[in-house]
């Protein structure tokens, strides 16, 4: 079973990773 740290470290990469990537679809248009 995930500890509640490793989920939220998980969150916090996946968000960090498609803000990136929102940032980079929106520099484009």
């Amino acid at each position: 079973m995930v500890t509640l740290g490793a989920y939220a470290a998980f969150l916090a990469i996946m968000s960090h990773v498609a803000y990136k990537i929102y940032l980079k679809r929106f520099i484009k248009l």
